[in-house]
């Protein structure tokens, strides 16, 4: 059913202050007219969403006319699909807290802290590629384990589940070196949208990774055969490598006192996305 307060616009989430922030409103500011017009959607949803209750971290509201649920977070709010509604409510209602055991794993493994949704904000998440074995039994062989502070509403082409449903937490051989990982994460942006990292593997064979990675795998090379290769050796004739996002499988664990440890100091330079805050 069409609700002309949620689906006037196709955004999935945007700035809360931004919406409400009456100095856009300048009519002489032709530079700000098309921001004026997409503004009017947002303001609408803003002054429609009813508030439902407090997460662990955010807001839960949701619209009266056809019950669509959104979340507030670090100052933005996200439209939430059935299943990221269900996981929220899951994720608020249950602990999702990290075993000794599952430590000590992810901490010889390391993890990049960042600031997801607002570098202004601070960090509020790690994350640790693994591969995990389910209380199902079933093993996930590439995952990408959240310690995290923010609800799981992460845009994710793969699965999404909750830290209780994990029974141990071991090494994957498709896992990228941390430093490699950091690299990837803090590479400059060379072209729009694309922020190139060189790397090689053991015989020495250059491949381009283009921003955050996690995993490599191509003609039998895993990512602990990878390693960092000089910036002299970065060409346009490189092949740009990528890894298919739906293999990967995100698990949220919430954050605990002491968890950056689990980083080694390696933490996302957010300079790099100055953008955000226009969003």
């Amino acid at each position: 059913m069409y609700c002309r307060i949620c689906d006037a616009t196709p955004t999935s989430a945007f700035r809360w202050s931004y919406v409400l922030d009456n100095s856009l409103l300048d009519p002489e500011d032709e530079a700000m007219k098309r921001l004026r017009i997409g503004r009017t959607f947002y303001r609408a949803i803003v002054d429609t969403v009813r508030h439902r209750t407090a997460l662990k971290s955010g807001q839960l509201y949701q619209c009266p006319f056809c019950d669509q649920f959104w979340c507030l977070y670090a100052d933005f709010l996200h439209r939430l699909s059935d299943d990221q509604a269900s996981l929220i409510h899951r994720w608020n209602s249950e602990p999702q807290p990290v075993s000794d055991a599952i430590r000590t794993t992810l901490s010889v493994i390391g993890g990049i802290a960042s600031s997801r949704w607002d570098p202004g904000s601070g960090v509020d998440q790690i994350v640790v590629p693994a591969r995990v074995l389910l209380a199902s039994t079933l093993e996930v062989e590439t995952t990408r384990v959240f310690v995290s502070k923010a609800p799981p509403i992460l845009d994710s082409s793969g699965p999404v589940i909750l830290g209780s449903e994990v029974s141990e937490v071991r090494e994957s051989e498709l896992a990228l070196p941390l430093n490699v990982r950091n690299a990837c994460a803090n590479a400059p942006e060379a072209a729009m949208g694309f922020r190139p990292t060189c790397v090689c593997d053991l015989d020495g064979t250059n491949y381009i990774l283009d921003g955050s990675q996690l995993f490599f795998e191509k003609n039998g090379l895993r990512g602990r055969d990878i390693r960092i290769a000089g910036k002299e050796n970065l060409t346009e004739d490189l092949e740009v490598v990528s890894f298919d996002e739906t293999r990967i499988t995100s698990v949220y664990f919430d954050w605990f006192e002491g968890c950056l440890e689990l980083t080694g100091g390696q933490i996302l330079d957010t300079a790099i996305r100055p953008w955000w805050r226009f969003w």
